[in-house]
């Protein structure tokens, strides 16, 4: 070993040696209280201490609760990059109080972003505010909820280039000196005229740079001066008195009516009275729609100021839909903030996306989370921890899944969900993906659009015991399969096909039923029970159809089904409890007349003992259907009742519905006790 081999060494060793020191460092750190943890973060810049939020679990979230928030953008080429920074530190801080806030920017055009977060730390009970604000391009005005706050123990107000400052019936409680620094200021209005709410001594305000003549002061002597109001109108009375009934109503009830209104309606009612001005900001539902791109600008802003500006009280409902465009570090705030206020139904429907897209981690360890629907083209990024503790309701939309384990961990990860749907969602590279929930209710599936999946698609396992019902509808670009569901009681397959896939299709289309052998009631298209046909007469699948045993009801959709479908005779064969059999659009026969009268031969068992009823819906009275009607009427023994809905086509035709009645009337019954009605 030469003498570079030996300092290459040596380096390498004093590398692990300072990365060992680092460690116990952290070490020592992670085991001290978080309350200790979060004065250290407070000492540090903001910036410093969220950066820590990487250095491992139980430090990824502590700096939204740092007592201390400092933020300077003095830097004009580093503007929006600031401007973004203060908006999710605030959107992401949790409910605890601030201690101190200090804010140094210049205001520019953004009046109202700055304005909504002095707002966001007075509703946060700060303690010492110390705002230095420069460069306004308009009109400026401070909350007015910052001259009422009742935690406010020092403020420092600087601001060079104000020049006309008003001051009306402002509080100053807890506080000892005010200090206001506004070199450029020309006047000062001071109205000092309602019962007095600050401490017995008052506060000190000190006004620097300014020549004390241009201050003008009212106290109570003023009122006398000012004119006496004018009387209303008699139809602002009726509105007056309209606001004083909700007026006198429970917050509680008024937050309840606010959250039934669009969310910026419910904010336009805080110019009401006083009591109003902040209720809003705390209604249950957030309602956001912002597809109108020429609006984009106003939408981004809207949202930001109302989850700023909302207090520390839950979210129930929080809905979303909007384009992404480059603004994905936002959406993906706005959704955090939800998060954080323990929101309970999560609506999200995303497009447009510029740029890679994923959902803040927080999502998916959600507790208080009930039902959560995403509908969003793109890739779902999955965090390594999932776990979705009192979720009941999902609703994936036009998701693709590209991740074998982390799907299996999503769709395995849902301990209490009831109610699944997955509409045109897309499984990439995943040749078997298990969906197990143990309270599973029921699941719903569309996959109708073109297809985006590997060619042989993913075979999808779903179990549950407690599953009673399932519903599809597309074009089997994947293969289902439903296990180890006994409770079972309802199914419905809309399916369709092509061509060049019938062969696939088919395999899939029976394989589902396969698992359906406990249902009580079961809906198939006309696409269905011919894709059943062909499994059964070109893949060869008969002896294998499954006995439906709880079978009690079948309704055949879409179109008009052959009734002598080689499908159909084998479900209505292995079915010996059948009681109702509907055809929804209309009812059937191939051209092979000649083998009519042996169609139900041998006569399925439920025909004979259990058939009672029979719907034909959509009926034109043609041969074909006078003839598939008279093989029914003929060979069910115990039918109770047939109903028949005639076609709109000739619903006005009142001849033609004479004759189609005559017609069914002089048909053969197998039952003595079967009666006919016209729908």
């Amino acid at each position: 070993m030469d003498g570079s081999g030996l300092t290459q060494q040596s380096k390498k060793q004093k590398l692990n040696e300072e990365l060992d020191v680092v460690d116990r460092n952290i070490k020592c750190l992670h085991n001290l209280p978080e309350e200790i943890l979060r004065y250290i973060l407070s000492l540090l810049p903001t910036k410093d201490a969220i950066r820590t939020s990487v250095l491992c679990k139980r430090w990824e979230y502590l700096w939204t609760s740092i007592p201390n928030l400092h933020f300077n953008g003095s830097e004009l080429a580093k503007r929006k990059h600031f401007m973004n920074f203060v908006e999710r530190v605030l959107l992401l801080r949790d409910s605890s109080d601030i201690k101190t806030f200090t804010l140094y920017c210049d205001v520019l055009r953004d009046a109202s972003h700055v304005s909504a977060w002095i707002s966001a730390a007075v509703r946060r009970n700060v303690q010492r505010l110390y705002i230095s604000l420069c460069n306004f391009r308009k009109p400026f005005s401070l909350p007015h909820s910052l001259f009422t706050c009742m935690t406010l123990t020092e403020l420092e107000l600087e601001m060079p280039f104000l020049e006309e400052l008003d001051l009306q019936n402002c509080y100053w409680v807890n506080l000892k000196v005010v200090s206001i620094s506004a070199p450029k200021l020309l006047s000062i209005r001071i109205i000092e005229d309602r019962e007095n709410q600050n401490d017995e001594n008052g506060c000190q305000v000190m006004i620097s740079g300014v020549s004390p003549g241009i201050v003008q002061t009212m106290d109570e002597s003023g009122l006398t001066q000012q004119p006496k109001k004018q009387k209303l109108n008699d139809e602002r009375d009726v509105v007056d008195r309209n606001i004083k009934y909700l007026h006198n109503l429970p917050e509680e009830i008024l937050r309840y009516i606010l959250s039934l209104l669009p969310t910026k309606d419910a904010i336009r009612t805080s110019v009401l009275c006083k009591r109003w001005e902040y209720l809003w900001t705390s209604i249950p539902n957030l309602d956001f729609k912002g597809l109108e791109l020429a609006k984009r600008k106003h939408f981004m802003n809207f949202v930001e100021r109302v989850l700023l500006l909302r207090d520390s009280s839950d979210i129930k409902t929080f809905t979303l839909s909007c384009h992404v465009l480059r603004d994905a570090s936002h959406v993906s705030a706005w959704i955090s903030a939800a998060v954080r206020r323990n929101v309970q139904r999560l609506y999200i429907s995303l497009c447009n996306f510029r740029k890679p897209f994923s959902l803040p981690h927080s999502l998916f360890t959600c507790m208080t989370l009930t039902e959560l629907e995403l509908e969003m083209p793109c890739i779902l990024k999955l965090p390594p921890t999932i776990c979705f503790t009192n979720l009941k309701t999902l609703n994936f939309g036009f998701v693709t899944f590209t991740k074998e384990h982390s799907t299996e961990k999503l769709f395995s990860g849902l301990p209490v969900l009831e109610e699944l749907e997955l509409n045109n969602c897309y499984w990439v590279n995943l040749k078997v993906v298990s969906i197990s929930a143990p309270k599973l209710l029921s699941i719903r599936i569309v996959e109708d659009r073109e297809n985006q999946n590997d060619e042989n698609g993913c075979q999808v396992m779903i179990s549950g015991v407690s599953l009673n019902y399932f519903h599809y509808v597309g074009e089997f670009y994947n293969e289902y399969h439903v296990h180890n569901s006994p409770s079972l009681v309802e199914a419905s397959v809309l399916a369709s096909w092509y061509n060049e896939r019938k062969r696939q299709i088919a395999h899939h289309m029976y394989m589902l039923l396969t698992g359906f052998s406990s249902v009580k009631k079961l809906k198939l298209s006309n696409c269905a029970v011919e894709l059943l046909t062909y499994a059964v007469e070109v893949v060869e699948l008969l002896p294998h159809m499954p006995i439906f045993n709880n079978l009690e009801y079948l309704a055949l959709e879409e179109w008009s089904v052959n009734l002598d479908s080689v499908a159909l005779l084998r479900i209505l064969q292995n079915s010996p409890h059948l009681k109702t059999m509907v055809f929804g659009e209309g009812i059937s026969l191939s051209t092979d007349y000649e083998r009519n009268d042996r169609i139900l031969d041998p006569v399925p068992p439920c025909f004979l003992s259990q058939l009672n009823c029979i719907k034909v819906y959509d009926y034109k009275g043609d041969e074909e259907e006078l003839s598939a009607v008279k093989i029914l009427l003929k060979n069910a023994v115990v039918l109770e009742e047939l109903v028949i809905s005639c076609s709109q086509h000739f619903a006005k035709d009142l001849e033609k519905q004479k004759k189609v009645h005559e017609q069914l009337l002089k048909l053969p019954r197998g039952s003595k006790h079967c009666e006919l009605v016209f729908d």
